[in-house]
């Protein structure tokens, strides 16, 4: 039997460590907030509920989601934006246009964003 270890975050209010067998980093809110992802999506509604404990009962709308909702020990910042999409699988049934709506809107806000990388001193 083999085993795995994973990165496990934790966040507090002036730092987060990301730690693995062999690695411990630590990062303060601000460097943390200047290497965030500016949005992150999941795949299905079930993906984005799991993370929560317990897990959601309901896991809402499928698009751009609040800031206000994010799982415990979250290590982005509220303004790092989550994006909940439809399954591509063909066994969850829904209309097409109801399917591809929250793609368009993510392609339409990543298509928005200035991706200049800016230099740092």
């Amino acid at each position: 039997s083999s085993s795995s270890s994973s990165s496990s975050p934790s966040c507090s209010s002036s730092s987060a460590v990301l730690s693995s067998t062999s690695l411990a980093v630590s990062f303060t809110s601000e460097q943390l907030a200047q290497a965030a992802p500016d949005l992150v999506a999941f795949t299905g509604k079930r993906q984005w509920a799991q993370l929560f404990d317990p897990p959601l009962t309901a896991a809402g709308n499928f698009g751009l989601q609040p800031p206000t909702v994010r799982p415990p020990r979250w290590p982005y910042p509220s303004t790092t934006e989550v994006w909940v999409l439809p399954s591509s699988s063909g066994r969850a049934v829904m209309r097409w246009e109801d399917r591809i709506r929250p793609y368009r809107e993510l392609a339409n806000r990543v298509h928005s964003i200035d991706w200049a990388m800016q230099s740092t001193p």
